[in-house]
């Protein structure tokens, strides 16, 4: 009897439990983020150690199916394993009734796609998932969970993001020898939103984080309107944060420069995470000298 117990005590416990994750790239190593019904969500550094991006695993009847999120591609990913292997070829991913004819690249063994903004679509909602490749058998997995799971997964990326950038702040800070204090360039400035309409504003050159040109802080004068970070990446593109009152500071994703220059707007294909944060109000910025 007390075999029997011990057992079944187990084998529940063997069910809670988080799946291990399953690095699909010798070059990437995975750290157990979150589980979200039934998927396993990691964040993905490569061998040095640095954040690459986070994913979201399911295995089914021994298959391993992996939604991916990196920085250098910062669009979803789906990737199984293969034994393809050479040019890219074609396959066919069916969400339900819905098949997406599309190209899949194969490198270590593994097969990836890169997801159209449609299929991401179906996937949040689909209840069962196909992918069939040339030359290989169709494998298939339940969707259940699959929009929380993506959620999450944006989460686990943009916090990755962010907490790489503090610590690279942190490093360098720590290596930069002492200089002395300088008095900050502060530019008085109008600023404008959709939602606010024009609000005083200073415009303040801070400390870029690295592999940003360039960084300024926009700051309400009143502190009743939203506060912007750019970390700029190029003369067009930045990172930026938006912060309220004197909360904390948020990602709202790549910006970019549009129309005379003195406005900046969110790129397409933001992350759902980003797009709850714009859902509060200030898509979009101008700033405007006095």
């Amino acid at each position: 009897m007390k075999t029997k117990i011990f057992t079944a005590v187990s084998a529940l416990l063997l069910l809670a439990s988080p799946a291990t994750a399953q690095s699909l790239r010798t070059s990437e190593q995975l750290t157990h983020y979150a589980q979200v019904q039934g998927w396993t969500i990691n964040t993905v550094n490569n061998t040095s150690g640095r954040f690459v991006g986070c994913n979201a695993q399911k295995t089914e009847s021994g298959q391993l199916l992996t939604f991916e999120l990196y920085q250098n591609n910062n669009n979803w990913l789906v990737s199984v394993p293969t034994f393809l292997h050479g040019q890219p070829g074609w396959g066919v991913l069916s969400v339900d009734k819905t098949n997406f004819d599309g190209q899949y690249s194969y490198q270590d063994n593994v097969a990836t796609k890169n997801l159209s903004n449609p299929e991401i679509g179906y996937i949040k909602g689909g209840r069962v998932v196909k992918i069939q490749l040339s030359g290989e058998n169709m494998r298939l997995w339940s969707l259940a969970g699959s929009g929380d799971m993506m959620r999450k997964t944006e989460v686990c990326f943009n916090n990755g993001r962010v907490q790489e950038i503090r610590a690279d702040r942190a490093n360098a800070g720590q290596a930069a020898p002492a200089q002395p204090a300088s008095q900050p360039s502060v530019m008085a400035a109008d600023c404008q939103t959709p939602f606010t309409g024009f609000y005083q504003c200073t415009v303040e050159g801070v400390a870029a984080g690295p592999g940003y040109k360039e960084a300024y802080r926009i700051a309400s004068s009143s502190n009743q309107q939203p506060h912007f970070l750019f970390q700029a990446l190029t003369d067009d593109d930045a990172d930026v944060w938006i912060a309220y009152n004197n909360g904390p500071w948020e990602f709202v994703g790549q910006w970019e420069k549009y129309g005379s220059g003195e406005c900046a707007q969110p790129k397409p294909n933001q992350s759902a995470a980003v797009q709850n944060v714009l859902a509060q109000g200030a898509w979009n910025l101008c700033v405007l000298d006095k």
